[in-house]
């Protein structure tokens, strides 16, 4: 427990906004809760939602997606998986009516979280374990326990790894005072390389995009979040549509967003993506 309890502590001390973006859970709540999600809830967990603003928080874990030229990486080098914590409620509706929850928790296996992106899936602790290992489960990869868990993606070897590895994901990041300035500088210029780039030979781009209009629409996203004055938010939404639509980014203007991330204090490890295209068409 208290190596849990240092490790929750120790993300919460890293990344103090993130208590505004979960919510403690009440005695009274966990008091309430039906006998049988009682009992199978472990003391441990009953009281790190006591404790801190778990229920309802976003995380971003280390992961490397399945592809090939990730998975020699360094957990520090990979990008993140974002997953948001259930609330108490929801592990109660969950493991009483939604397959394969309500099989697994049969067997004090609980959904605490769900993956946030490509899958939508539960994430399960064994709540017979001390600081059990985290799994993505997949609900169509089986009808029974066994085979849902040999199926299923181990995530972290132990519950607390995911706050010792965890970080806020991108979108979650602010400026501060001491950043604002440079880091505003930076991403005005790199907004403008790109515009200037788009009008200087749009017909030739738009012919090469795979998906001009995701770009074009991600530009607009851009203006409208700039204009609401979070900066880090436009650049993510430029970021994206650059990538969908398939725009030729090169190694001079990926330097640019490294060093962008750097000043943000950004997960840099989220360019790995645009690394791998611009290797591979020898941008």
């Amino acid at each position: 427990m208290e190596k849990i309890v240092n490790a929750v502590q120790g993300f919460f001390e890293r990344y103090p906004f993130a208590g505004t973006l979960g919510k403690v859970t009440s005695s009274v709540e966990i008091e309430g809760l039906p006998r049988k999600t009682k009992n199978a809830i472990p003391d441990w967990y009953k009281e790190l939602l006591f404790q801190f603003p778990i229920a309802n928080l976003p995380l971003g874990i280390p992961n490397d997606f399945g592809q090939a030229f990730l998975k020699s990486r360094p957990i520090e080098q990979l990008p993140l998986m974002e997953i948001t914590f259930h609330s108490i409620d929801k592990i109660v509706k969950i493991s009483e009516s939604i397959f394969p929850n309500n099989l697994l928790f049969k067997k004090k296996i609980i959904s605490v979280a769900e993956d946030q992106g490509s899958t939508g899936e539960g994430i399960f602790i064994d709540t017979r374990q001390e600081d059990p290992p985290v799994m993505l489960i997949f609900h169509d990869m089986g009808e029974s326990i066994k085979d849902l868990i040999r199926k299923g993606e181990r995530l972290a070897d132990r519950f607390s790894d995911l706050f010792i590895s965890g970080k806020l994901t991108n979108d979650k990041i602010k400026l501060t005072s001491e950043n604002q300035k440079p880091a505003k500088k930076l991403i005005e210029s790199f907004f403008n390389e790109i515009d200037d780039k788009l009008k200087t030979s749009e017909q030739k781009l738009i012919n090469d995009l795979s998906k001009p209009r995701q770009l074009f629409e991600s530009i607009k996203q851009r203006d409208i979040a700039i204009k609401d004055g979070d900066y880090i938010l436009g650049l993510l939404k430029l970021e994206y549509g650059l990538y969908d639509s398939g725009y030729p980014l090169t190694k001079n203007q990926l330097d640019k967003l490294i060093d962008i991330y750097m000043t943000c204090n950004l997960h840099v490890p989220e360019l790995v993506f645009f690394e791998e295209r611009i290797s591979n068409y020898g941008g």
